[in-house]
Order: structure tokens, then C-alpha cells, then sequence
């Protein structure tokens, strides 16, 4: 009965697992999607500061000393922009460069919440058909069926047979 709860639970982690390339690659494709939009947006402040002779650093510090609130907020909602967009493209630009195993660690490290959960939101599993996925679904398969095993190695296994032949 041990063994059947363990397979059952290894074969559902190893097909949850075998989702995660599918999941990465709708979720890269939102964070490039975020990065092209802040990108944009960083890219006119810049032409506008430095159309006006000034760096995004002072164009931003004029924003910040203004007497007027709705541009001290404007500012404020800018350089928001600006440090989002500093930390969406590296992430980007590691995961674009990752390898597909690798990519799981990168994802972990970095990951953006937000656009976890707006991926997540959208997310529909299917079933992969990729060398990737089978790497995911066998690795989570193998990890649970480990762990599994280890945990409930002190419980013990007795078949029926040691049983009768322990009696008789």
C-alpha cells in the first residue's frame, strides 16, 4: 500500500513538475512584453532629459523638488518605472540565456511576483511533449518517489507473507 502512495504521488509531482517549461515560457513572454513597455517608457524620459541638456538622475530630481503634488507623484511613479525596468532586463536577458535546466534556477532566483501570479492566472496546463518537460516530469517524479521513501522508511513494509510465515 506504501509503494501505490508513493507512485500515485510521484507520478502527479512528476506531471505538475513536466508543466514548468510551458509555464516559463508564457511567463518569459510576459516579462519581455513588461520590459518592452518599461523599456519604452525609460527610453522617452531619457530623450526627453536630454533634449532638456539633463541626466534622467536630475530629470527625476526636478520631478521630486517640484512645488506642484500631481508631478511630485508623476516623479515618483517614473522612477518606480525606472527601477522595475533595472530589475525586469537582467532577469530577462538571464533567462533568455539560460540553458532549459538552468532556467528553473534563474526563474527561482529572480522570479517578478507579479508576474508570477498574472502567468499563473492565465496559465492552462497541457500535456509536453518536449525532451525538456520529460526532464522536468522525471526529475520531479524521481524527487518525490526519493523523498517519499526516505519519509516514510521508518514505517516499515510488511508484506503479508512474512506475516503468515512468521506464525506458522
Amino acid at each position: 500500500m506504501k509503494r501505490l502512495f508513493i507512485l500515485i504521488i510521484a507520478l502527479a509531482s512528476g506531471a505538475l513538475a513536466s508543466q514548468f517549461p510551458e509555464f516559463s515560457q508564457q511567463y518569459q513572454q510576459r516579462l519581455s512584453g513588461a520590459v518592452g513597455e518599461l523599456g519604452t517608457i525609460v527610453d522617452q524620459l531619457d530623450a526627453d532629459a536630454l533634449r532638456s541638456g539633463v541626466s534622467r538622475e536630475a530629470a527625476l530630481a526636478r520631478y521630486e523638488h517640484s512645488s506642484d503634488e500631481f508631478i511630485n507623484d508623476r516623479g515618483e511613479s517614473l522612477a518606480q518605472v525606472v527601477t522595475r525596468f533595472e530589475r525586469l532586463n537582467p532577469h530577462l536577458q538571464a533567462l533568455q540565456a539560460a540553458t532549459p535546466i538552468k532556467r528553473l534556477l534563474v526563474f527561482a532566483e529572480k522570479r517578478d511576483v507579479e508576474l508570477v501570479r498574472d502567468t499563473y492566472k492565465e496559465f492552462v496546463p497541457a500535456i509536453p511533449l518536449t525532451k525538456i518537460a520529460f526532464l522536468h516530469a522525471g526529475g520531479g517524479f524521481m524527487l518525490v518517489w526519493l523523498l517519499l521513501s526516505l519519509l516514510l522508511a521508518p514505517f516499515g513494509y510488511t508484506s503479508r507473507r512474512s506475516v503468515i510465515y512468521s506464525k506458522g
